[in-house]
């Protein structure tokens, strides 16, 4: 399967974001990659479902970085539909919003596949590939060597550990959903 290295909505997305993202640009554009990579591998996508699923894997930890926290779903999910109300897409807000809303879900989306596909495929790449969801282990290394991780996950550790520091009483990861 061709590695996609190109996007016009990812790049033009990032585009925008690239100097407040500053030294984690790098490693959060290759971790949009990979979840679109490894979406497209879990589930053939029509031209649509292609695009939509960009816009998403765009936007999906961009609040991590906009509002300077884990607790990044609902600034993530506002930075897109004013994206997409402005790109004059607003009719796909309720798909892609709850796409990016329930990415880190920890039970299957039964009522929209496209949902369930991206949510494996982050899955996919925040473990490294230990869930693999069908996936040989030889196309997601594949992937990861393609666009390597330029210390995307250390970066997530990092931030974790500032969020329990900053604030040792509150939930350490606010992105989980049941």
């Amino acid at each position: 399967m061709n590695i996609i290295r190109e996007n016009e909505h990812i790049d033009s997305v990032l585009a925008n974001w690239q100097d407040f993202i500053g030294n984690d640009f790098n490693a959060y554009k290759n971790h949009v990659y990979r979840v679109l990579n490894f979406a497209a591998s879990l589930h053939p996508l029509s031209p649509d479902e292609h695009e939509k699923l960009s816009i998403a894997a765009a936007f999906h930890d961009l609040g991590i970085w906009s509002h300077n926290t884990l607790d990044y779903l609902d600034p993530s999910i506002k930075l897109m539909e004013t994206w997409l109300v402005g790109n004059g897409k607003a009719g796909w807000f309720e798909e892609l919003g709850r796409i990016v809303a329930e990415h880190h879900k920890l039970r299957p989306i039964k009522d929209l596949p496209i949902a369930e596909t991206f949510r494996k495929a982050d899955m996919i790449d925040l473990t490294k590939g230990r869930f693999k969801h069908g996936l040989p282990k030889s196309h997601i290394r594949d992937v990861f060597d393609a666009l390597p991780t330029h210390g995307f996950h250390k970066r997530l550790t990092q931030l974790t550990f500032n969020q329990i520091k900053n604030n040792p009483f509150s939930n350490p990861f606010p992105m989980l959903k049941w």
